[in-house]
C-alpha cells in the first residue's frame, strides 16, 4: 500500500521520470495510478533510452544508471551502499 503522500504525488506530476520506465508504468497501472499520457510515453522521461540515443554503443551493463551517470559526470557513487542497506535489512 502506498502512503498518501504517494498518491498525491503522482497524482500532480505532470511527467515520469524514470530510468527504464517500462516496469514502473506496469506497476502503476496495476495501482491504477498510471496516467494515459505515462502509458503512451507521451509525458516520458526515460533515461535509459535517452541514454541509448546519446551512445548506442555502449558496452553491455554500462546503461545502469549510476555506471551511466558515472561516466558522465564526477559524482560520487551511491549504488554499492544501497546495496549493501538493501542486503542487511532484506528490503
Amino acid at each position: 500500500m502506498l502512503p498518501p503522500e504517494v498518491r498525491e504525488s503522482l497524482a500532480a506530476a505532470e511527467y515520469l521520470c524514470a530510468h527504464s520506465a517500462g516496469g514502473d508504468i506496469a506497476q502503476l497501472l496495476k495501482l491504477g495510478l498510471a496516467k494515459p499520457e505515462w502509458i503512451d510515453g507521451s509525458k516520458v522521461l526515460d533515461s535509459l533510452l535517452l541514454a541509448r540515443m546519446v551512445d548506442e554503443n555502449r558496452v553491455k551493463g554500462s546503461y545502469e544508471l549510476e555506471t551511466f551517470l558515472l561516466s558522465r559526470r564526477n559524482t560520487a557513487p551511491w549504488k554499492a551502499t544501497t546495496s549493501d542497506l538493501l542486503e542487511a535489512t532484506g528490503c
